[in-house]
């Protein structure tokens, strides 16, 4: 790619590297057309560090459903050495299975790699020819396309695609999605979902109507409506407009169909308590107990809480500064705002960005909004119970996803749809400064209750020894502890697995074995007794 771009006032930044993974772009037709998906370019992880913390995982639990991770990457292109703000820049999401899960659902891993693969080559002339048209009229593009997990079990893996793109073509939003098998890895059509496609017309048209008022749309009946969808949008071989929930199936119609361009994109959910029969077998969802991330506004989010068969409307959207604002320009956002049914419960703080997903835990229903702050990460808990979203608590150092890349402009981060398993990550001190992720489920007022009292560490993260030491031996396949003392050499390559942060770390050390160091957490942090910048060499804080 850089060959493509480069020209004497177009040059790598000193001291940046010009990364050459093709950027996303996306087309969003007025007709039904194609969304573009992501260009999957990571490598296969060969690195023992990398290996052992998802080994690790394996190791010491037992997934029934499937969880991935996901890899949020940033890449820049720069116009000229000294530039402050790059010309060309995209941030993607790479999605996979984890280790843990990739043995159980062989053909869903490798569904999802296809999918991935499938579509790089158009995305890289998609990029191509935005970004040549923007740098040579000395203008930038950006590109930025996130992937949102709706559910994960053992029926089906689903996920919505949102991007966003500005340059020379101009700017444009979009939101589409995908529904895989999980047991076959079979891309799921529409006509694989529906078993009666006009049922579930009529009722999408109505709720079209409901919510969005009956002047929105180029059809003056929802009957009219519901033929043109059937028609023409909701097809037997249509794979690419619908997500499948845990309790219903998601349409997203792109904007400038069945309304004008302008309405933007409208979506809509019909449930399976609706009509049981509406729907293809293996294709219902009946736990009561499960994750789904939302969609931001002006995207709705639609429920059925108590499964009769009624939607329930969530948005999650970022509050605007008023004008003079003190902070305005400070912050992308003046705050959150999460609604019920149009029951807003506003929390105004100066934040950068925010993820959200709803809980289900039994009868109770929560909202998690992960918020970054003056650099900080927390995690408002809201509970949706008598038709509002009511505030109940705010967990510090608490997130969805980390917010802050890596140095190599990569940033990782667990999802999983499971309620009983829900992975958040925090901020570790352990011989360093990186991420760890836990597990969790919804405790009293939906705060988070840890199930493990370690952290999986951030991946790829490693010290090397400078001296050897002394370490616990680790069984294995449990990581326990055997008693035995074992002595690492010096020199040796030493991958983080696991830690406790607050006084011991296991480490896949030397490519063969799993280890426990503890370490004194009193500052300056010490391991048997010596100063551990003295013992390791790498420790980043």
């Amino acid at each position: 790619m850089r060959d493509r771009f480069e020209d004497e006032d177009l040059r790598e930044e000193e001291g940046i590297p010009f990364l050459t993974i093709p950027i996303i772009i996306a087309g969003l037709a007025i007709v039904i057309s194609a969304f573009i998906f992501l260009k999957i370019t990571m490598e296969r992880l060969n690195r023992a560090g990398e290996g052992a913390a998802a080994n690790t995982a394996e190791t010491v639990s037992v997934r029934t459903l499937p969880e991935a991770d996901i890899t949020r990457i940033t890449d820049s292109w720069y116009r000229r050495k000294g530039d402050q703000e790059p010309a060309a820049a995209a941030s993607y999401d790479v999605l996979v299975l984890t280790e843990g899960s990739r043995s159980a659902y062989e053909p869903l891993d490798e569904a999802l790699k296809a999918y991935s693969a499938d579509n790089a080559a158009y995305m890289a002339a998609a990029h191509e020819e935005n970004c040549r048209y923007s740098l040579a009229g000395d203008g930038n593009c950006r590109e930025n396309l996130s992937y949102k997990l709706k559910r994960a079990d053992e029926s089906v893996f689903s996920f919505s695609v949102q991007y966003d793109e500005s340059g020379a073509i101009g700017t444009r939003k979009g939101i589409s999605g995908a529904a895989f098998s999980a047991k076959t890895g079979k891309r799921l059509s529409f006509g694989d979902v529906a078993a009666q496609r006009e049922d579930f017309c009529d009722r999408a048209a109505a709720r079209l109507f409901e919510f969005y008022g009956a002047e929105e749309f180029d059809f003056d009946s929802t009957r009219k409506l519901s033929d043109y969808l059937c028609g023409n949008i909701l097809l037997p071989e249509t794979d690419d407009l619908f997500t499948v929930d845990p309790l219903g199936v998601t349409v997203y119609l792109p904007a400038g169909v069945a309304a004008a361009e302008e309405k933007g994109i409208h979506t809509v959910t019909v449930f399976f308590s609706e009509s049981p029969k509406m729907f293809k077998e293996g294709i219902r969802g009946t736990s009561d107990h499960y994750v789904m991330m939302l969609d931001q506004a002006p995207y709705l989010n639609f429920a059925d809480l108590d499964s009769d068969g009624e939607p329930e409307l969530i948005t999650v959207e970022g509050l605007s500064y008023e004008a003079g604002d003190e902070e305005e320009g400070l912050y992308p956002f003046a705050g959150v705002s999460v609604a019920l049914d149009r029951d807003e419960n506003r929390r105004n703080f100066g934040c950068e960005t925010f993820e959200a997903a709803l809980v289900k835990s039994g009868s109770e229903a929560y909202i998690y909004v992960s918020v970054r702050c003056d650099e900080e990460n927390k995690l408002l808990v809201y509970e949706l119970k008598d038709g509002k979203a009511v505030f109940r608590s705010e967990q510090e150092d608490l997130s969805q996803r980390p917010f802050t890349a890596g140095g190599d402009g990569r940033e990782k981060y667990r999802v999983s749809g499971d309620a009983e398993n829900i992975p958040l990550v925090s901020v570790m001190s352990a011989l360093g400064t990186y991420t760890g992720t836990r597990s969790y489920t919804a405790g009293k007022n939906g705060a988070p209750s840890a199930n493990t009292d370690w952290y999986l560490c951030e991946e790829g993260h490693w010290l090397t020894a400078k001296t050897s030491l002394r370490a616990l031996a680790l069984d294995q396949k449990t990581l326990e502890p055997t008693g035995n003392e074992i002595v690492v050499p010096a020199n040796a390559y030493m991958t983080f697995c696991r830690t406790d942060n607050t006084g011991y770390i296991d480490f896949f050390a030397g490519n063969t074995t799993y280890i426990r160091v503890r370490y004194g957490a009193a500052a300056p942090q010490s391991v048997n007794g010596v100063t551990a910048e003295e013992v390791f060499d790498g420790i980043e804080r």
